[in-house]
C-alpha cells in the first residue's frame, strides 16, 4: 500500500492518467448538463401548456359568455307564453321581435306550438318553415325530443336548416302551469356570428382550437370549428357547459408540443462549449509534475462547485424564480406526500386557489415590472400569514397561488383565507408612477377542506378549489369560497 502511495504522483504526471480523469470530469458535466436541460425541458413544457391553458380558457368564457347570453332570451318569451291566455298574433309577433332585436346573432325564432311551427321571426326567407312539423324531421327530431324529455334548454349544431344554411339551434320546451306540453321555442344562431363575435375564429395566438357540439342521444359531436391538424390526445380539453349538454374546445400549439426543442439544443451546445472548456482548463493544471500535487485541492474545488450547481438545481427545480416560493412541480410532490398522511391519519386537507383579481390591467397600466414586483410581495404577504411549518404555498401560474394546509378542519381553513384575503387587499403596491394613483390590488380565493379517501387525488382538490374560485369570481371577487357540490354543478 506504502508502494502504491509513493507511485501515485508519478502517475499524476503521465498522459494516460491526465487524459483520464479529464474524459471522467467530461461525463459528470455532460450528465449535470443534461439533468439540467430535461428540468429545463419539462419547465417550457409546463409553461407553455399553461399557456394553451390560458388561451383556451378565454376562448371558452367567451363563447359562454355570447351563447348563454343569446340562448337565455328565451326564458322570456316562456314566460310570455304562461302569463298570457291565448295571445294573439300581433302579441306573438311583437314578443318574437323583442326578442330578435336584442340579440344581433339570432337569425330568426320559431315558435311550434304542438312541434308544429307556427310563427317565424322574421317573416321574409324564413316561409319555407312555416307548417314543418318536427316529427317529420329527421335531422332536427331528436333535439326536439331531447328538449321535452329533459325539460330543458337543448343547444344542436351544427344544424343544416331548411333553408339551406348551416346554424345552431337553441331549443327551449314550453309546458304550462299545470305541466301540459304547450309547444317548443327554437332560436337559430348564426355560428359564423356567434363564434367571430366570441372571439373563436383564428385569431393570431399560434394557437389551433378544435370545438365539438353536445353528443345528445346519438353520442356523437359535430365539429362546430376545425382551424388545422390537431392531436386529441395531447391538446388541452375543456368543456363549455350550455344548457343541458356540453361542448368540448380543444386547443394545441399552431407548431405542435416540442417548438422549443431548438431552444434546448443551442443551451445543450452552450453547455458542453463550456464543459469542453473546464475539461481543457483541468488538463493544463494537472500538466507537469509540479503541480500534482495540487491536484487534490484542485479536484475538492471542482466537487464544491459541483455541489453548489447541484444545490442550485434542486432549488431552481423546486421553487419559482421570480416570487422565491414553490413551484408547480414541488407543490405536487408535496400534495402527494400530503394526501397519504392524511389518509393515514384520518385527517382533514385543506387547498386554497389565490387569484389575484383584473391582474391584466395592472400589467396594462403600470407595466410588467410593476406587476412583478406584485406576484413578489403577494408570495410574502401568502408566506407571512402561513405560521404553521407543514403550510406550503406555490405559484400556480401567472398571477395565481395554491396554498397546502394539512390537519385544517373547515372553519380553520376559511379563516386562513380570509386572512390572506385581507392581508393582499390591504397592502399598498409601491411603484414609480407619480401620475398614477396608489396600486392596490386584490384577491379571490376558493378553497376545498375534506378528509381524502382512498380515490382521492389531487387533481380533483386542485380542481375543486379552482370550481371554488370560479364562484368567487363571478361574485364579484374580492372574496371567499369554499367548494361545494353546489359550486361544481354552478360552474357547469
Amino acid at each position: 500500500m506504502k508502494r502504491v502511495f509513493k507511485l501515485l504522483p508519478l502517475a499524476e504526471t503521465t498522459l494516460p492518467f491526465r487524459v483520464s480523469l479529464v474524459a471522467l470530469l467530461a461525463v459528470g458535466l455532460v450528465y449535470l448538463a443534461e439533468v439540467m436541460l430535461d428540468d429545463r425541458r419539462r419547465i417550457l413544457e409546463t409553461q407553455q401548456r399553461d399557456k394553451v391553458f390560458e388561451l383556451a380558457a378565454k376562448k371558452r368564457a367567451r363563447i359562454e359568455h355570447a351563447l348563454s347570453s343569446t340562448i337565455y332570451l328565451a326564458q322570456g318569451l316562456v314566460a310570455f307564453i304562461r302569463s298570457v291566455d291565448e295571445p294573439t298574433e300581433q302579441q306573438f309577433d311583437r314578443a318574437l321581435q323583442t326578442i330578435y332585436e336584442a340579440d344581433s346573432r339570432i337569425r330568426n325564432i320559431g315558435l311550434a306550438p304542438d312541434n308544429v311551427i307556427a310563427y317565424v321571426y322574421p317573416l321574409k326567407g324564413n316561409e319555407v318553415a312555416l307548417g314543418l312539423r318536427y316529427r317529420e324531421m329527421p335531422d332536427q327530431w331528436p333535439g326536439v325530443r331531447y328538449a321535452m324529455q329533459a325539460h330543458q334548454t337543448v343547444v344542436t349544431g351544427p344544424v343544416r336548416l331548411i333553408q339551406g344554411e348551416i346554424a345552431v339551434i337553441s331549443r327551449t320546451p314550453v309546458y304550462l302551469e299545470g305541466g301540459d306540453y304547450w309547444g317548443m321555442i327554437s332560436i337559430v344562431i348564426d355560428l359564423e356570428s356567434l363564434l367571430g363575435g366570441a372571439g373563436a375564429l383564428p385569431a393570431n395566438d399560434n394557437v389551433i382550437y378544435h370545438l365539438l357540439g353536445d353528443s345528445l342521444l346519438d353520442g356523437k359531436r359535430a365539429v362546430l370549428l376545425n382551424q388545422g391538424e390537431l392531436d386529441r390526445q395531447r391538446a388541452v380539453e375543456m368543456h363549455l357547459h350550455l344548457g343541458l349538454g356540453s361542448w368540448l374546445l380543444y386547443a394545441a400549439p399552431a407548431g405542435g408540443w416540442d417548438t422549443f426543442q431548438q431552444t434546448l439544443w443551442v443551451w445543450r451546445l452552450q453547455l458542453y462549449a463550456c464543459a469542453a472548456a473546464l475539461c481543457i482548463f483541468l488538463f493544463i493544471i494537472l500538466k507537469g509534475r509540479a503541480q500534482a500535487r495540487g491536484l487534490a485541492a484542485e479536484l475538492t474545488e471542482i466537487n464544491r462547485h459541483l455541489a453548489a450547481s447541484n444545490e442550485a438545481l434542486e432549488y431552481l427545480s423546486r421553487y419559482d424564480p421570480l416570487t422565491n416560493v414553490a413551484n408547480r412541480r414541488y407543490f405536487d410532490e408535496v400534495l402527494v406526500r400530503s394526501l397519504a398522511q392524511c389518509r393515514r391519519q384520518h385527517l382533514p386537507l385543506a387547498v386554497l386557489m389565490v387569484d389575484l383579481d383584473h391582474f391584466k390591467t395592472v400589467n396594462d397600466l403600470y407595466g410588467h415590472a410593476v406587476g412583478d414586483g406584485c406576484l413578489v410581495r403577494v408570495a410574502g404577504l401568502i408566506t407571512k400569514v402561513l405560521k404553521r411549518a407543514d403550510d406550503l404555498v406555490a405559484r400556480f401560474g401567472g398571477e395565481e397561488f395554491i396554498v397546502l394546509a394539512p390537519g385544517l378542519a373547515h372553519d380553520q381553513a376559511y379563516a386562513l383565507a380570509e386572512r390572506i384575503r385581507r392581508a393582499i387587499a390591504g397592502t399598498l403596491i409601491p411603484h414609480e408612477h407619480g401620475d398614477k394613483e396608489p396600486l392596490r390590488i386584490t384577491a379571490s380565493v376558493g378553497f376545498v377542506c375534506m378528509t381524502p379517501e382512498r380515490d382521492t387525488s389531487g387533481e380533483q382538490l386542485c380542481r375543486y378549489a379552482d370550481n371554488a374560485l370560479y364562484r368567487a369570481k363571478a361574485n364579484g371577487r374580492n372574496q371567499v369560497q369554499t367548494y361545494t357540490l353546489f359550486t361544481e354543478d354552478d360552474k357547469q
